[in-house]
């Protein structure tokens, strides 16, 4: 039997689901392209326009070699910081006009190229050659490259898990000639095992810093000078890194004796590091000062020794004396602390290193109460106990990290929270499921799921496009804070600027500081640096976006370079993004004659303080000791008198202490908070606070700029605020900041002679 055909004819809605179905399809589609277009122009961008290195030289004559590669000192160093790279160059021909290029990652994962001038290279011969660079990560390569108007002569990459990088909350101490018993000290410290203080005697020269920036990484330097053998091989420009390094900040343990005339004396590589004047090397037979000093036993062989003890005899001018031998005035003193320009230095008059100090065995607590005057204290063990900490939440656990998230913020730019995507999800997640499903049978019209999904898609995507233009902006903009200080012995100035770089779309860009604000020094002598430099800033620690984190993924491929005039070219900013940046500078100071202060056995101030800045300075304080003393607001140039009067206590004005109920309650610190006056207060007298105990954050990453320890040093700071900074950030040659609203606090360090003492 045969049935009859039946042709089944499509329905008109049939049809129109076909079509709507290929129509969503194409806006799927069409929105994977968009993004693909995006990020192709965002590519677009990256491309490689710092100075190309990696071209050889033709007929192979670039068969140099690169050996011997260090980092740091001692391979001691830390991420985020300046780090000094030493390496031998040997090249098959001579180089007269070469240079020396290195690439690293920055905390992004993407390449930076840093640049020096070579010395002249003879052809076959080995020579020595030191490069400056950061490093922002922990696992990856350094490569370097050696080249000249030939092309490139020698390459070799540098594997950082050959030599790990110290932990950026960790401190490092260095030593230079004989041991004094530091090495003991410090292993003896209290603590947890990740806030040991990593540990170098420098045995060879060659990979000291040839910059003071070399020694970014170091905490505190130790130098003991009785073996001249050592000490006599360290070149002028070792010695004028390690001058210039403390000056501008930091830390160094000195000890004299037997040689002191040849490191002391006029023109000798350490008469800069004396607290007054020296006098010659005499001898002692008696050490009951340092031995009280140190808390320990008698040093049984020093009465017993031939011709005494040599000490290096100096005749304190500035400083607080911590130990002295003999009465009277016969009083010899014999450990001084002092600030040595805008550093900390402690001076031993006697040859640690040597007979009968290097057989004591109670040298290691002498060692260690000096080394206790230089270094932060443990603080990480209490934070260690808590199951929660800052880290744990906001990612830092240092004010550095604090600070960067009061930079972070930009006028017009919004951060999409968590709650508008999570909503925005779940809203998106109910309209294309269960609303959809329902709104369908309702109209009981199954083919119309087919435009509503396309329409969910379309305004969704709009929602987040609009969000995007709305919160996120469309300039280019720049935050920034500023530190001035300045040394009125040493007429030096060291300028820091910290800034923050938003951009709205994906860009790569010059940038540069302007000074053109700074006065031009009446002199720069050759012993104090001079110039600016400028480069990305590091979060230290692990937290999220940290310097120890490993999971860093690079948006830009070609790498960007910071130049040895103190700029950056190409540098590379992602979409909707911000870079951390930081900026050096360093000058000296105008007449400051008319500055001279006094105080009295109870510490209170008086004398004449010259502003010596360019900006008018308000909310101006003198600090000394534990006091601070208001005199409100001093134009630039001008010249106040400081009379003796009542301070207030300077640990209640950093903690905004007030009494409430007949109680003295400190204001609260808000880890979150993003005061930037605030955060720049705690970090400028961060243990005149107790730091730790107020914030429970560390400072360990930009700690050279805490002023604490020169308050009890016989040293006075003029501290106060302005709205004038005197550099501006550019980006292309166009200033992104505005000198004029910008918060800058400027600070004074002031020796102060005591009356009646």
């Amino acid at each position: 039997m045969n049935l009859p055909s039946v042709i089944i004819q499509p329905k008109p809605h049939q049809y129109l689901s076909k079509l709507l179905c290929l129509a969503n399809l194409a806006i799927v589609l069409s929105l994977s392209a968009l993004v693909n277009l995006t990020t192709a122009i965002a590519r677009a961008d990256d491309s490689p326009s710092v100075i190309d290195t990696r071209q050889s030289l033709a007929n192979g004559a670039g068969q140099g070699s690169i050996q011997d590669v260090q980092l740091g000192i001692g391979g001691l160093y830390k991420l985020g910081r300046w780090v000094p790279v030493s390496l031998t160059i040997t090249s098959p021909m001579n180089i007269e006009n070469g240079w020396l290029a290195a690439e690293a990652s920055d905390p992004e994962g993407i390449g930076c190229v840093y640049q020096t001038q070579l010395p002249k290279i003879i052809a076959g011969v080995p020579t020595r050659a030191q490069i400056l660079c950061k490093l922002g990560a922990r696992q990856g390569k350094v490569q370097l490259r050696v080249a000249d108007e030939r092309g490139e002569v020698a390459r070799t990459d540098y594997a950082l898990n050959e030599n790990p990088a110290v932990p950026t909350g960790q401190q490092i101490v260095i030593a230079m000639g004989g041991e004094i018993g530091a090495e003991q000290a410090l292993a003896r410290r209290l603590g947890p095992p990740s806030d040991r203080v990593a540990y170098y005697r420098a045995t060879t020269l060659g990979n000291l810093p040839l910059n003071f920036l070399g020694y970014d990484s170091v905490d505190a330097i130790v130098v003991g000078t009785g073996n001249l053998a050592w000490l006599d091989s360290v070149s002028p420009d070792q010695w004028m890194a390690l001058r210039n390094w403390v000056q501008q900040g930091g830390k160094m343990i000195a000890t004299f004796g037997a040689n002191s005339d040849a490191m002391l004396s006029p023109d000798k590589p350490l008469a800069w590091f004396t607290p007054g004047e020296f006098l010659g090397t005499t001898t002692l037979r008696q050490t009951t000062g340092i031995e009280q000093f140190a808390g320990a036993r008698r040093i049984e062989t020093a009465t017993g020794l031939a011709g005494g003890i040599a000490v290096a005899e100096i005749r304190p001018a500035r400083g607080v004396v911590e130990a002295t031998e003999g009465y009277g005035d016969n009083r010899l003193a014999t450990i001084v602390r002092f600030a040595s320009g805008m550093g900390q230095g402690i001076f031993v008059g006697y040859d640690l290193d040597q007979e009968p100090f290097a057989q004591w065995k109670d040298r290691e607590k002498l060692a260690g109460q000096l080394l206790e005057r230089v270094l932060s204290p443990v603080n990480k063990g209490q934070r260690e106990q808590s199951d929660i900490g800052p880290v744990a939440h906001l990612g830092f656990d240092d004010l550095a990290g604090q600070l960067r998230r009061a930079l972070d913020r930009f006028p017009g730019v919004k951060n999409i929270s968590f709650g508008w995507v999570a909503g925005l999800t779940v809203l998106y997640l109910l309209l294309i499921g269960p609303l959809d499903y329902w709104l369908i049978r309702r109209l009981d019209r199954p083919s119309l799921t087919w435009f509503t999904f396309a329409s969910y898609v379309v305004g969704f995507t709009a929602i987040a496009v609009y969000l995007v233009s709305t919160w996120k902006g469309n300039t280019l903009q720049a935050s920034q804070v500023a530190l001035v200080d300045a040394s009125l012995e040493t007429s030096e100035v060291r300028g820091t600027t910290w800034a923050h770089i938003y951009s709205p779309q994906s860009t790569r860009v010059s940038i540069d500081l302007d000074l053109s604000d700074i006065p031009t020094p009446r002199t720069t002598p050759p012993t104090q640096p001079h110039g600016q430099a400028v480069s990305w800033q590091g979060l230290p620690g692990a937290g999220f976006g940290g310097l120890e984190r490993s999971d860093k993924s690079a948006s830009f491929h070609d790498p960007y370079q910071i130049t040895p005039a103190g700029s950056i070219a190409q540098f590379p900013i992602a979409t909707h993004s911000s870079r951390a940046l930081i900026g050096q500078w360093w000058t000296t100071l105008s007449d400051t004659s008319r500055t001279e202060l006094f105080a009295s056995r109870d510490s209170v101030v008086s004398g004449q303080i010259t502003n010596p800045f360019a900006a008018d300075l308000s909310d101006v304080y003198v600090l000394f000791d534990r006091w601070a003393y208001k005199l409100g607001n001093i134009p630039a140039a001008a010249t106040v008198t400081v009379t003796e009067r009542g301070g207030i206590d300077l640990q209640s004005l950093l903690g905004k202490r007030e009494f409430v109920n007949g109680v003295n309650v400190a204001e609260p610190w808000h880890i979150d908070g993003v005061e930037l006056d605030r955060i720049l207060q705690l970090m400028s007298f961060y243990d005149a606070a107790k730091g730790y105990d107020y914030t429970q954050l560390d400072h360990r990453f930009e700690q050279q700029i805490d002023w604490s320890d020169h308050l009890t040093a016989n040293y006075a700071v003029l501290w106060g605020r302005s709205s004038h900074a005197p550099v501006a950030w550019r980006v292309n040659g166009q200033a992104v900041t505005d000198r004029d609203d910008t918060l800058t606090y400027y600070r004074l360090l002031i020796p102060v002679k005591r009356r009646g003492v």
